[in-house]
Formats: C-alpha cells, structure tokens, sequence
C-alpha cells in the first residue's frame, strides 16, 4: 500500500500548532489585552487555530477512502481510543490533583484532562465511518452535506455569537433558533472529517486553489484583528474567533490541507532510487509520534509550570512561545519515542 506522504507533512505540522495552541494560551485569559505579551500570544494562537482540525480532516481522508468494516473499526479503532483515554486519564489524574475524592475521580476518569476531548471525538468520527462513508459515493448528496455544514455549524453559529457580543438579546434569539433546528448531524466535527476527504478525492484547479490560499490568508487575519477588537469590546480576552467552528478557522484548515497535497509528493515516500531519504524517514517517525506528543505534551507544560514555576510569563511571550513549544515537543517526542519500543503501550496508548 502506497503511503501518503503529505499526511506526514500534515501531522507534524498539526501537532507543532496545537502544542503552540497550548503553550500560548497558558496565560492568554490572565494577560493584560493591552500588553505586548498579549498581542504576541494572540499572534501565536491566530496562526495555529487549524491543528486540531487538521487531524480531522486526515482521518476522514483516510476512513472515508478505504473500506473498513464496522467489525474492524470497534475492535481496531475505537478500542484503541477508549484503552488510550482511560489509561491517560489515569495518569493526569494521579498528576494534576492533590487530592483525590470520589467526585473528581469519576469526573476526571470520565472526563480525562483539558485535551482529551480529542479522543471523544475521534471515537465518534470513527463510528459514524459506515454511514458517512456510503454519503461520500454521492457528489451531489456529499455537496449538500458540506453546505449544511457549512451554514450550521461555522457560519449561522459564529454570526450569532458576535452579533451577541454588541447585544445580548438578539445574540439569544438567535441561539435559542439554532438551538431548536437540532442539526446536530452535521455540527461538530463530521464537517472536517467530510471535507479531508474531498479536498484529498479531488483535483482542484488553480484558480479556485488559489481562491482558497486568499481565503485562509484572510481568514488568518480575521482571527487576528476579530480577537483584538472584540477584546477590547469585552474589556477582556474573547476567544470566540478562536473556536474550531467558525468560518475562519474553517478556511486556515482547508488552506493548510490543501498546500500541502499539492506541495509534498503524496504517492509514495521512496525516491525514484528506491531509496528513502533521511528527511522522509525523520517525518514519517514525528508522523507516527504524534498521536502520543498530543498525549504527553500537557503533562510537560503543567510540570514546567507547577514544579519550575516557568511559563509563557517567565519571559517576553515573544520568546516563551516558541521556546517552551520546543521544549514541551522535545520532551514528548521522547516520552512518546521511549513509549513506542514497548509492544503494547504502542499499539494502544501512542
């Protein structure tokens, strides 16, 4: 089988932004909206919102493409999810909480840490492959799909939350509307899952290629200024451009994928030799360590925070962004890489 190198491409550079996500919004609600260090973190945070998405979009180009059984995806795919969830909520249990009552270990064990609400939602991504997958073999119900997406859950529902942020009664209004439609089908993330595999399906002529970088560039730009000017609205840090749901961070996920599809040699990882080269076996490993990096790297900023006292405000956020993304994914990838000579842990928590 003919290995997909811009995948590759694509989960290195996704768990390099959502590890950014994660250091730069550390102290991003705590810091003065007014100060330097708040504009370099809402720099950081604008550039990467597509991380997550992205990790999205592949599994659906992915599982949307080839012919998976119902059988396969619950004892292949779906275990794993559920073995890694609970053995990592586990472990953040016994590391973030000083005290350890019934409550918050239900809670926790069921919930599992800030970023693992990832795993909840791949899980369902993976059970709803069967149906999607017979959706996708029509174009035309596959556009339909994508529109109603598109509408409900990125456009209508980012509209109405900033139209809430100057009034607050017709930003309800028009909550409680959305909320009594119930298109909860095509809410969540079934709309990336979908659109991977479209844009990895279909060959895009230039024109609209390029109608599409401008969009993402765009869309870069809105995350940006959006943020500052309904900030200073709210007198405080408003994150609502920053939700994966919304127009902006739709069109950065779609600008990102579809770059590097047509940048990186997709069909295979060997060089016309033969012979794979240096830079495609060094990808294809940080490819492979990523699910584990976005496991592990939390544990890394709450131990450089809790036991070191370092965080984004030990320093110009400037610097500490970038610095602590590359310690934090340093010390993952090596947590993860150790993890991953060990059979099992492989297989089912990395």
């Amino acid at each position: 089988m003919k290995r997909i190198r811009y995948f590759d491409y694509l989960r290195v550079v996704a768990i390099l932004a959502v590890v950014v996500l994660h250091v730069s919004g550390q102290n991003f609600r705590h810091t003065d909206i007014h100060s330097g260090d708040w504009f370099a973190m809402n720099i950081w945070e604008s550039m990467c919102r597509w991380g997550v998405p992205i990790f999205a979009m592949i599994s659906g180009a992915l599982f949307l493409s080839s012919d998976y059984t119902i059988g396969r995806l619950l004892r292949k795919n779906v275990l794993r999810v559920v073995v890694a969830f609970f053995s990592w909520s586990t472990i953040y249990l016994f590391l973030t909480n000083e005290t350890l009552d019934t409550t918050s270990v239900l809670t926790q064990l069921t919930t599992g840490y800030f970023h693992m609400w990832f795993l909840y939602m791949i899980a369902g991504m993976y059970l709803l492959v069967p149906i999607l997958r017979h959706m996708v073999q029509n174009q035309k119900v596959t556009r339909y799909f994508l529109l109603l997406c598109f509408l409900f859950a990125y456009a209508l529902p980012e509209l109405v939350e900033l139209i809430g942020v100057y009034s607050e009664m017709f930003g309800t209004l028009g909550r409680n509307m959305l909320g009594m439609l119930n298109l909860k089908y095509v809410m969540g993330f079934t709309g990336y899952f979908v659109l991977g595999y479209v844009l990895h399906q279909t060959e895009i002529d230039r024109k609209t290629t390029r109608r599409i970088y401008i969009g993402g560039a765009i869309a870069f730009l809105l995350t940006l200024v959006g943020t500052i000017v309904i900030s200073f609205h709210d007198g405080t840090a408003n994150t609502l451009f920053y939700e994966n749901f919304t127009v902006n961070t739709l069109l950065e996920s779609a600008a990102i994928f579809l770059f590097f599809k047509n940048r990186i040699v997709s069909d295979t990882t060997a060089s016309a030799s033969g012979e794979d080269s240096s830079s495609n076996r060094i990808i294809r490993f940080l490819s492979g360590c990523s699910f584990g990096i976005y496991l592990v790297h939390p544990a890394w900023i709450y131990v450089l925070d809790h036991y070191f006292g370092i965080t984004t405000s030990s320093m110009t956020a400037w610097i500490s962004v970038p610095l602590l993304t590359i310690v934090c994914f340093l010390l993952s990838l090596t947590i993860t890489a150790i993890l991953r000579v060990i059979p099992v842990i492989k297989r089912y928590l990395v």
